[in-house]
């Protein structure tokens, strides 16, 4: 029978038709039994169902994806939108990028802050800057930033600290220099005390950046002519010529301020952010971020350092630069500038 079967299968349902309607000699004639032929029809009507159902679950499929791609367009639209209407809200915001205002400390000493309107920026710098051997740890992503903040002009100074903490731990000692030698856990209690804060690694960098994404917030070298750092080794190295190292700090304002104001964001003193350092911060863009939680991060339990300080090589300064430290201990060379998230108005 399975040979008949194979025999009959490979003709037409119009000889089958004929191999059914036969009487009992004809079919014998022809090799068929009805058997054969009952069997025969009910495979190719197997088949058929089969068919009809593989036909069904494509053409679900076909639906389910063309209302996924659907469902995905509406979705990129609505951001494209929030994402326009967002763009003209930081457009229009953005007129009032370094304005300024003064706050009185505890203790009299005054502060100036400058404001960081809201944005969007890309962090990091390998992707637009060229290797420079860090790429791993300055990953390039989308940053943004939906409220804008208040940050202080220059790193805090000794005059600023003494006001509110009534000591003074730094190894350069002036009322004009910022102050150094101190924890990340001090400037938490200056920033409580003064009713500020300190800002995220995102914040340091935008502000730094202060709209540019050129390896500092002039251009893309340095050999200590812009900046306080060791012009001995300038950066890109090889191709500018050397500069000054003053082994020291210099009086906040000393150098050039970035386009919204800022002075110092390079070189001088390594400043603290509010952050735990994690060595990757990815590629994915995010909104808003206060870095990663103690359970996240990748390193032992370190706090973010941005900008560099006066011993530090140019390639150490750049806005894109990442460091960290741990924050119960202190360093000639780390200090801070606190934020404020008060409004612009």
């Amino acid at each position: 029978m399975k040979d008949e079967m194979i025999f009959w299968m490979l003709f037409s349902e119009k000889d089958l038709d004929a191999a059914e309607n036969a009487t009992p000699e004809e079919r014998s004639k022809l090799g068929i039994t009805q058997e054969v032929i009952a069997e025969i029809r009910r495979r190719l009507e197997e088949a058929e169902r089969r068919r009809e159902e593989e036909r069904r679950v494509a053409e679900r499929r076909r639906e389910a994806e063309e209302k996924r791609r659907a469902e995905e367009e509406a979705k990129r639209q609505e951001e494209a939108k929030r994402r326009e209407e967002e763009d003209k809200r930081f457009e229009k915001e953005r007129q009032w990028a370094g304005e300024t205002k003064t706050i009185t400390l505890p203790g009299g000493a005054t502060m100036e802050l400058v404001w960081c309107p809201p944005g969007r920026f890309m962090m990091g710098g390998w992707q637009s800057q060229g290797s420079n051997g860090w790429d791993y740890f300055e990953t390039q992503h989308e940053v943004t930033l939906t409220k804008g903040f208040w940050l202080a002009k220059h790193p805090v100074t000794q005059a600023q600290w003494k006001s509110i903490m009534g000591n003074n731990p730094s190894c350069f000692k002036g009322d004009d220099l910022p102050v150094e030698s101190v924890t990340w856990n001090e400037c938490q209690e200056f920033c409580k005390k003064a009713g500020l804060r300190l800002p995220t690694e995102a914040e340091w960098e935008y502000a730094c950046r202060a709209g540019t994404q050129t390896d500092y917030s002039w251009g893309d070298t340095l050999n200590g002519d812009k900046a306080n750092c060791d012009g001995r080794y300038p950066y890109p190295y090889g191709w500018t010529k050397e500069g000054p190292c003053l082994h020291k700090t210099t009086r906040v304002g000393s150098y050039p301020a970035n386009a919204w104001g800022l002075h110092d964001m390079h070189g001088n003193v390594l400043e603290w952010c509010a952050d735990w350092y994690r060595e990757n911060l990815g590629s994915v863009a995010v909104t808003d971020p206060t870095g990663p939680g103690p359970a996240s991060r990748s390193y032992p339990p370190y706090r973010v350092l941005r900008g560099g300080y006066f011993g530090s090589r140019a390639k150490h300064c750049r806005s894109a630069w990442r460091d960290y430290g741990d924050p119960a201990s202190r360093f000639k060379g780390w200090g801070f500038r606190p934020c404020s998230s008060a409004g612009l108005h």
